[in-house]
């Protein structure tokens, strides 16, 4: 663990109105979700990853690379979001992965809601919707910063009133299995095969690692996937996931926004 920038990161925090602030949860955003953020509560502080002191910087197109407060509207409740995250496939280390996981965690912040951008593998889900994550497969276990036990990453009972708040509120959503693979190429037909036949509805370059982390430190995890388009549909690109991210975006912070009013 890179505890020379988290402490950086935290001294810097602390002279800032981050540390005045009690936040109910906290939210990783995945690539182009959160477009929609401002829409559904108001925007209390704001800052660049770039001039927070040893904080790993974005490079990826939809990860806007901003620590946000949000306070949700008609609601006393405020999450704390990091909107982009780095990626193994950009050349940073493991602890640069986990770093808003753990820097979530050195804050005080009992539960995190990392979410993904993802293809989807399956005919149950579809462009645009939202997928409840249950359980995941790791194609690169190798990189593992320790060996906790990965079972029972999710949270059931926060999973499931996120699950029912979505139906609530008639937003299309599934539960499903998330395979993470490293990036940044898309998988051949052959890789998607496998992972379909191993169980996986969903596809993404993130995410795996991050909610293990959380749950070897004791947070209470919940995982959501946007998503954006079908596995190995022809011609797909970053650029077209960030622009189907849009639709997603909505309904993932108006879930959101309903699921604080729930949360205790």
């Amino acid at each position: 663990m890179n505890s020379l920038n988290l402490k950086a990161s935290m001294d810097y925090l602390r002279d800032t109105s981050f540390c005045d602030l009690t936040f109910d949860f906290a939210v990783i955003s995945g690539s182009g979700l959160a477009q929609s953020i401002s829409d559904f509560g108001e925007i209390i502080e704001r800052q660049a990853y770039k001039i927070i002191p040893g904080y790993p910087t974005t490079s990826v197109k939809g990860h806007d690379g901003e620590l946000i407060v949000i306070k949700f509207r008609h609601i006393n409740k405020m999450a704390l979001v990091f909107s982009g995250r780095t990626h193994l496939y950009e050349g940073v280390s493991i602890d640069d992965l986990l770093f808003q996981v753990r820097l979530a965690n050195l804050l005080g912040i009992k539960t995190i809601i990392i979410s993904c951008a993802v293809g989807t593998l399956n005919d149950k889900t579809r462009p645009g919707e939202l997928g409840l994550i249950t359980d995941q497969i790791d194609t690169s276990m190798i990189l593992s910063p320790s060996h906790h036990q990965r079972i029972n990453i999710y949270n059931r009972d926060l999973s499931e009133l996120l699950f029912d708040t979505a139906l609530n509120a008639d937003i299309p959503i599934t539960r499903g299995t998330l395979c993470s693979i490293l990036g940044p190429t898309y998988e051949t037909p052959a890789e998607a095969q496998m992972a379909h036949v191993a169980g996986a509805d969903w596809m993404s370059m993130s995410t795996a690692k991050e909610t293990a982390e959380a749950s070897r430190l004791g947070m209470a995890v919940v995982g959501i996937a946007g998503i954006t388009n079908v596995v190995n549909a022809k011609n797909i690109s970053h650029d077209d996931v960030v622009l189907s991210a849009k639709s997603c975006s909505e309904r993932f912070w108006r879930l959101l926004s309903d699921f604080s009013r729930k949360y205790k």
